[in-house]
């Protein structure tokens, strides 16, 4: 049995807003604080489970020391009685204490407002630490130099990083996270054609390789060669079926070859994929779907619409 996913449009009352934002401001810059002690070399499932952490705590923590400043408040209002203040302590403590802690509230909010203001979540959330028998190397010299180089990349050094990295591979030709890193390294200084011509390298050392498989396609759309695009995220979806990544990004393509349908679909199976991991990322799915039901309403489709989230169990209430 499908879970059923629940998109709310929903408009509360001013003071009720403000209120709720104070709170996921001060949650959100607590478990943003957090996220600065995960290690970064985590893989995904390792990850998402850090990164939950850090949120339920932070939300546990401020629910907990709110409920304790009212129950203060309380017993000192028990202690204004003059006569029987002990009974009424004992009273007061026996019958109304009560304290329940849910760490999921306003939880997809906080999610949200800490993709868009915590720079730590995203750069967690951005770094690829999928293994596979190629990906590392058991050259020493090799090793050295891939560490020499992410230094340099650490340090936005993209070209020494380059050269650390090409040194690596020199003595590993079979270093498929240092063929990665040149890659990328690429990327971020915006030469797309060499660094799909080094994600390409990758490949054909190892096919299933995740990183390269999901950065080609995304090259591909700087590029503004939205087709091949596509056919990248078609390929990391067909290896990798199960990984929300792929219909996230192949839902931004046809979102902006304004194919509604095919982008709907797509981002509505990364939402319930991303809600399935537990990754904050459903938050950013979410977002997108809230804006894609604007330009269905617009174009008269809302018939689609929910044709397509009845095919993933998603109810839209407003």
């Amino acid at each position: 049995m499908k879970k059923i996913l629940y998109i709310a449009f929903i408009t509360f009352f001013a003071t009720s807003i403000v209120a709720q934002e104070d709170s996921v401001v001060t949650i959100s810059q607590e478990a943003c604080t957090c996220l600065d002690e995960v290690d970064q070399g985590l893989l995904k499932d390792e990850m998402y489970e850090e990164i939950n952490g850090c949120i339920e705590s932070a939300i546990m923590g401020d629910q907990l020391k709110t409920k304790l400043f009212a129950l203060v408040e309380t017993l000192e209002d028990s202690t204004n009685v003059e006569e029987n203040t002990e009974f009424v302590l004992k009273d007061t403590t026996s019958k109304n204490i009560n304290i329940t802690i849910d760490a999921g509230e306003n939880k997809e909010e906080i999610e949200a407002y800490l993709l868009q203001n915590c720079p730590r979540l995203n750069k967690l959330l951005t770094t690829e630490n999928s293994k596979s028998i190629v990906s590392v190397s058991d050259k020493e010299e090799a090793v050295a130099f891939y560490n020499e180089g992410l230094t340099y990349y650490k340090a936005e050094n993209y070209n020494e990083a380059i050269d650390r990295f090409k040194k690596a591979v020199r003595k590993d030709k079979e270093f498929a996270f240092a063929w990665d890193m040149i890659g990328i390294s690429y990327r971020r200084m915006d030469d797309y054609k060499q660094a799909i011509k080094y994600y390409d390298k990758s490949l054909q050392i190892d096919p299933y390789g995740r990183m390269p498989l999901m950065n080609k396609p995304l090259a591909y759309a700087f590029m503004g060669e939205l087709d091949k695009a596509i056919e990248g995220y078609d390929k990391f979806i067909e290896i990798y079926p199960e990984d929300p990544e792929g219909y996230y990004g192949v839902a931004r393509i046809y979102y902006a070859q304004e194919k509604l349908n095919d982008a709907l679909d797509n981002m509505m199976k990364s939402f319930v994929l991303y809600n399935k991991e537990n990754s904050p990322y459903a938050r950013d799915a979410e977002t997108n779907i809230r804006l894609y039901y604007v330009d269905f309403e617009k174009t008269g489709k809302l018939d689609d619409f929910k044709r397509i989230a009845e095919k993933y169990d998603i109810k839209i209430g407003e």
